[in-house]
This record gives structure tokens, sequence and C-alpha cells, in this order.
């Protein structure tokens, strides 16, 4: 008596398939990623390591085990180069070397950049052991919701694409320490982007921020933060809880004044301000005794708080105020050793590595502390 077929039925309700074979049956799942089938209406519990499944076969029940996470690799390879049709063949043998003949468990390390891509598939979150991603230089305008589920994530690199906003799940990425989302078209960031506690290095440079959510303060770890290219208007009172930052880029926005708090950065070295609309600066500024590069070239500064003399590692080489509308003379010293007045006019110009006036404003260690 001829063997039947395997007969399966896609969810409780769904289309029923017939497979000749077991095998058939184990590339199909492992292929479309279906986390549940139902066999002969018994329904069957699948997971993507280890796959147990009860096949019928006329009258009797066969086990078997589906190891198929090998298969699942190559799977979400393709499906790159499905949602991408316009890759070339050597951009296409690119992305089937990064997934040939690995499994899921074994993918730490990802580098997609520089391949021109505009979509990744939903199955890319399966990728759940990636520890370093980089995705830069491409033409992605979004993320796929599963991407939240690479919650081993330390360092990502998504730079220069077209991302206009981040799933609410971008959240869970929970061990992320490093993240280059610089050179997109983000206007705003998810609630849930407070939750990525463990982010010591954030670049969000020329994107075009016109606000931070609340839960931004959360991100306390941070000692490094580029801000710089944006529409930001403004900083919540509450930035001053960002107590480890050690470098802040915020040039090029539309600050015209800084919160009181700013004060508290304490352990704060280098401060870009260039380029907004700041018409004052908050005495609380004194308290930065850290601080030995600052810079607040072009901005509508009419004065200088006394505090600012309390500044001691701060260099004059390494203070811009130029395009200012301040005096000639402000009287203020800098007790770091010789006093001597801070003139507009007078001070030596910042050399281009201390404080480039381009709109990537963070200096030679900033960008070393923000490598992946």
């Amino acid at each position: 008596m001829p063997e039947q077929k395997i007969k399966v039925q896609k969810g409780f309700n769904g289309e029923e398939m017939e497979f000749e074979t077991a095998k058939e049956l184990k590339d199909y799942m492992c292929h479309n990623g279906h986390g549940h089938i139902a066999v002969d209406t018994t329904p069957v519990g699948l997971n993507d390591n280890n796959i147990d499944t009860v096949l019928g076969g006329r009258d009797k029940v066969q086990l078997v085990q589906i190891s198929c996470t090998e298969k699942k690799a190559i799977a979400i390879g393709e499906g790159i180069i499905y949602l991408n049709p316009h890759l070339n063949d050597e951009q296409k043998g690119r992305i089937r070397d990064k997934f040939k003949d690995k499994k899921l468990e074994n993918i730490i390390e990802l580098d997609l950049g520089s391949l021109d891509l505009e979509a990744l598939p939903e199955s890319f979150g399966d990728l759940n052991n990636l520890t370093h991603l980089h995705l830069g230089n491409n033409k992605l305008s979004s993320l796929p919701e599963s991407f939240g589920n690479l919650s081993a994530l330390e360092g990502l690199s998504l730079n220069h694409n077209r991302l206009k906003a981040l799933p609410e799940s971008f959240g869970k990425l929970n061990n992320l320490t490093n993240l280059h989302l610089g050179n997109n078209k983000l206007s705003s960031l998810p609630e849930s982007f407070g939750s990525l506690s463990a982010l010591k290095a954030l670049n969000l440079d020329m994107n075009k921020l016109t606000s931070l959510p609340e839960s931004f303060i959360n991100l306390t770890a941070m000692t490094y933060l580029g801000l710089g290219n944006n529409e930001l208007p403004s900083l919540p009172e509450s930035f001053g809880k960002l107590e480890a930052l050690e470098g802040l880029c915020l040039s090029k926005n539309k600050l015209s004044s800084l919160p009181k708090s700013f004060g508290n950065l304490k352990a704060l070295e280098m401060a870009y301000l260039n380029d907004n609309k700041l018409t004052s600066l908050p005495e609380e500024i004194g308290g930065l005794k850290n601080l030995r590069n600052l810079g607040l070239g072009n901005n509508k500064l009419t004065s200088l708080p006394e505090e600012i003399r309390g500044l001691k590692n701060l260099n004059l080489r390494d203070l811009d105020l130029s395009s200012n509308p301040l005096p000639n003379s402000q009287g203020v010293s800098l007790t770091y050793g010789e006093s001597r007045d801070i003139h507009t006019t007078e001070c030596d110009p910042p050399t281009p590595t201390l404080l480039p006036s381009s709109a990537w404003c963070c200096d030679v260690e900033y960008e070393k502390k923000m490598s992946l």
C-alpha cells in the first residue's frame, strides 16, 4: 500500500497543504518560519532552534526532530535579496556569502554596509545572537518591528540611511552600548528609546529632530552624545540628569538658551554649541570644572556670566566665541594659570581637529569613542 502524503494545515483554520516527504515539510517550515502548524487537526508547537512535530502517515504517528537554523539563516539572506531586486550580482554574492553555511546561533557579527539595501525582511529579527551589526550607507527608510528581537546587540550602525522613524520595539535593544544613527531623516524618537539603559555612545547628528522623548533622560550611562545639525529649539530642564556625559555635540540646532541643569553635567569635557541662537549662558555653567573644549561660535551672545572664570581647565585656544555680538573684551579672567582676559578678536583661532565648523562637529577623540 503506497504511503500517504503528509497533510498539514497552516494555522487552526488555515490552508491545507500536502508534502511528499518529511524532508519537504522540514524545508518548507525552515524557509517560511512558521511558528505553529496543525497535523491532522492536532495543534503542534514549533520553535526555530529545535522543532519537534508530529507527522501523520497512514495509520501511524512519526516523531521527527528538525534542526533548521542553518537553512533559516540562508533564508533570511535570500529574503534580503528578494526585497531588494535592484541588487547587482556582486552585491547578491556578498549577502549570500554572509549567510552561507551559517547557523543563526553562529552569526554574531554582520556587516551589510554599502549594499544599497532598501528594506529588511521581517525574519531579520531571528538573528537574535548578533552582537555587532553594520547597516550603514544603505537606503533603508524603515526597520521591521522584529528588529527589537536583536536583544544581544552591543554595537549598531545605521548611519547614512533614509530612516524617518524607529519601531517602538527598538527600546528592547537594552544591551546596546554604541549606536550610530547619524545622517538619517528622523524627526522624533520612540518613547521606548529611554530603555536603552546600557548606551554609552550615541550619534544622532544630521537628522531632523525637533524634540527628545521624555524617557531620554533615562540614558544615564551615556558618556558621548552627538545631536549636531538637528532642529532642536530647546533642551528639557531634566537634561542635566545625563551626568555621565563627557562629550556633547549640539552644534547647528535652534537653541536660544540652555537649562540651568546644564551645570549638573560635571563630567563634561567637550561641549560644542556652535551655530545656534544662544543669547546667554546660565551661571551654572561655572560648575563644569572638567570642561576643556567649549564651542560657542556663531551665536547671539552679548555677555558671559562671571562664573565662567571658574573653568580652570578651559584653555583659551579651545574656547570659540567667534561671530557673537560680544564686546571687544569681557574683562572676565580665566584663572587657569596666568590671568588673562577673554578677547573675542585676539584669541588664536581654534584648530580644525578641536572645533571643526563642519556639521560633524565632534572631534577625533569623540569619533574614536563612538566607533563600534
